[in-house]
């Protein structure tokens, strides 16, 4: 770590000096790398000493960052004004560091939100005149794990070459601690920050091959001149950057990079198009802002030279095969894998919750969660009275019968007005296909105002487990071009019992359209639902974005690829850090355990949908586990939100000012009069209205951003 001495007069360098030659003794170091400079404030500071006494910890929070590849020094400023805006994702603390990339000197610096412990450490960002630096990481914490001001972050190692700053966890952090032990190295905390900083120094670009978690990171390495950073293999933890010929500017929301002021918010016409025509969002590298992208899932990155590259790490093998040949080997092997995937995402030094909706995903992670934590377990479930489809308690009350849980129930429509979804837009990036998350978003609220910092839900397991309908026409895709006609029959009969016949005809027509024509046409055709296209005004769009490039054994195997790369699963994930960030709370995914997901697609079909009834395999380890009411659920509710309901009642009269403002009218997105005319005959597609206002809400709001700045 940085072991940062500050000495008012340069009378007291001497008796410092033999201070540090005594700790010297004692810890085998080498002053021959200390670097001295005056600061501003005619202070002399000791940058480089090869001693570690900073601890760090495990922590959720916000990262940002600058660097000016033709040495330009950053402006400290812009780097303020992103830390600032993103305090919600670390009110814990703020830090910065300042680099020299061509000198490799570096300057620690304080912020306003800084833990008041460590006041007067180092100079604050607002005192201090940049001369030299022309990188700079920033970070926001959110602390998880040691809870100590020893935590501050951005963190070095033991030589000053290298610096992290990093948003995430990695669960098995302490596997890995034992195994890097073994390589020599010595530790001087007990966090996963310090275990990824020195996992990089020991295996370089592949370190990322040893984590179990989420994380965005950045690593600058002053040996090879490189910055290097990452995201999880989900992306479950965002990473949004801009790059031009002469900078690289990084941070965990879109609105960090915007309020640096060193570029111009522009709206995304070609999201946006995908969006409203292709019902598509958060499905590739780009945004909702113009020249801000993402880093793709699963892939880790270098800056050398002024260029950057990328590099995909991490795939699902879709020709792996499974080892293991009984059935009850399978359902074991999954119970190992599912349980494991909890007990990691259980380690924390705060308060943990649970999302308990009332489904087979929630109360697995709950009742799991209480049978290994052997302690009372805190939930937190949202229903609304106005529907009975949208009030889940009697199977939230199943869970909660059997014991160990103290329930946290969310309802309160009155939190429903304009100015409540303005703000939560602008928290979120950029628009939403419906008002689920809005819901999960005032759950959060629940959450944090219960002294909760922890939250595990179950987000992940109906893209893995094929828990939605969705997925029913391409398993009888599969069973149709196998000639499996019993399998086809029990299917069709359950499904029929569970909704009606039309509805199994309706699964068996899809499935034809599958074979005759494609998935692509199945999914356009599939589409016209959510979309009237006379509403918008430019239509040259691309096609539907597909992972195509990976041809798995099965249609059901290509469908769950698909929705969980692209088609549903990226932009739940950007809803869920949105919402618990802008709570100040870490949201974990045990579903998303890649172990449990390269599993999972090792599977045969019979152990995801069999007879008509999904998620066959989770049902099966969690028998005897799980109350029947639970275990024998049929229905796939999802978050219900009474959507419909609220745009044509309680937000109905400022859609229509936002409909009637000469600011939309002016976008230049949508056919104005066509617009107005389905308002007022309620002619929309499947939360159409919704996609439209909140579209119109997000430009409002970070053109305000940009002004502002």
């Amino acid at each position: 770590m940085c072991f940062l001495v500050s000495f008012e007069t340069k009378r007291y360098i001497d008796v410092s000096m033999k201070i540090l030659n005594l700790v010297r003794k004692f810890y085998y170091i080498s002053l021959k790398n200390c670097q001295y400079h005056t600061n501003p404030t005619n202070s002399y500071r000791i940058h480089r000493i090869n001693l570690s006494t900073r601890l760090n910890f495990a922590l959720m929070c916000g990262i940002a960052g600058v660097f000016h590849f033709n040495s330009k020094i950053v402006d400290l400023e812009s780097i303020r004004k992103m830390n600032d805006i993103a305090h919600h994702r670390g009110p814990d603390d703020e830090g910065y560091v300042l680099i020299n990339t061509t000198n490799n000197l570096f300057q620690n610096l304080l912020g306003e939100k800084s833990d008041p412990k460590i006041s007067g450490k180092y100079p604050h960002i607002e005192s201090f005149q940049n001369e030299s630096y022309n990188l700079c990481l920033a970070y926001k914490r959110l602390a998880i794990i040691d809870l100590s001001i020893s935590g501050h972050q951005p963190m070095t190692d033991e030589t000053g070459k290298f610096w992290l700053h990093f948003n995430g966890e990695i669960y098995n952090y302490l596997e890995i601690k034992k195994e890097l032990q073994t390589y020599g190295f010595v530790f001087h905390s007990n966090s996963d920050s310090e275990v990824l900083l020195k996992s990089y120094i020991q295996w370089g670009y592949d370190c990322v091959h040893k984590f179990i978690g989420m994380f965005a990171f950045v690593i600058w390495d002053s040996d090879k001149k490189v910055l290097y950073g990452a995201r999880d293999r989900f992306g479950v933890k965002p990473f949004n950057y801009y790059i031009d010929d002469e900078k690289f500017i990084w941070g965990s929301e879109e609105k960090q990079i915007i309020a640096s002021r060193l570029i111009k918010f522009e709206f995304n016409t070609h999201s946006t198009q995908r969006f409203f025509l292709l019902n598509q969002l958060h499905d590739s590298g780009e945004t909702f802002v113009n020249r801000i992208n993402k880093i793709p899932s699963a892939h880790y990155f270098t800056i050398h030279n002024n260029k950057i590259n990328f590099k995909k790490y991490w795939e699902i093998d879709p020709n792996k095969s499974l080892q293991l040949n009984s059935d009850e080997e399978k359902v074991e092997q999954f119970k190992y894998l599912f349980n494991d995937a909890v007990k990691l995402r259980l380690r924390a030094d705060v308060p943990i919750g649970i999302a308990l909706s009332g489904g087979l995903d929630s109360s697995s992670i709950a009742i799991t969660s209480r049978n290994i934590l052997k302690n009372t377990v805190k939930t937190f479930s949202v229903y609304y009275e106005q529907d009975k489809k949208y009030d889940e308690r009697e199977y939230i009350q199943s869970v909660l019968d059997t014991g160990g849980f103290q329930p946290t129930y969310y309802t309160q429509d009155e939190q429903i007005n304009i100015d409540s979804i303005r703000n939560w837009i602008f928290k979120q990036d950029g628009p939403t296909s419906g008002a689920s998350p809005y819901s999960a978003f005032l759950n959060y609220k629940n959450v944090r105002a219960s002294g909760i910092t922890v939250l595990l839900n179950g987000q992940g397991g109906d893209e893995t487990l094929a828990g939605y309908p969705y997925y029913f026409k391409y398993l009888l895709s599969d069973q149709m071009k196998n000639l499996e006609l019993v399998k086809i029959y029990n299917n069709l009969k359950q499904w029929k019992l569970d909704q009606s016949l039309s509805y199994s005809i309706k699964q068996l027509s899809g499935a034809i359209f599958n074979i005759l024509f494609s998935n692509k046409q199945l999914l356009k055709l599939e589409n016209k639902k959510y979309c009237n296209s006379d509403f918008y005004s430019n239509k040259t769009i691309s096609s539907i974005s597909s992972v195509f490039k990976l041809k798995f054994n099965t249609d059901l195997d290509q469908a769950l690829y698909d929705t969980l790369k692209i088609r549903m699963l990226p932009h739940l994930l950007h809803w869920e850090d949105r919402n618990s960030m802008a709570c100040s709370i870490e949201s974990r995914v045990p579903f998303l355990d890649h172990r449990l997901v390269e599993y999972l697609f090792m599977l045969p079909s019979d152990y995801k949908i069999k007879n008509g009834v999904t998620k066959i395999i989770l049902r099966k380890a969690m028998n005897g586990i799980l109350p029947n009411k639970i275990l024998n659920r049929r229905d796939k509710k999802g978050f219900g939100t009474p959507t419909d309901l609220w745009t044509k009642g309680e937000l109905k009269k400022d859609i229509q000012d936002i409909l009637y403002s000469k600011q939309i009218e002016e976008r230049g997105i949508w056919n104005i009069n066509k617009l107005r005319k389905a308002f007022a005959t309620n002619s929309f597609g499947e939360n159409e209205l919704w996609k439209i206002i909140t579209m119109e809400i997000f430009i409002q709001e970070f053109e305000k951003l940009s002004v502002q700045n």
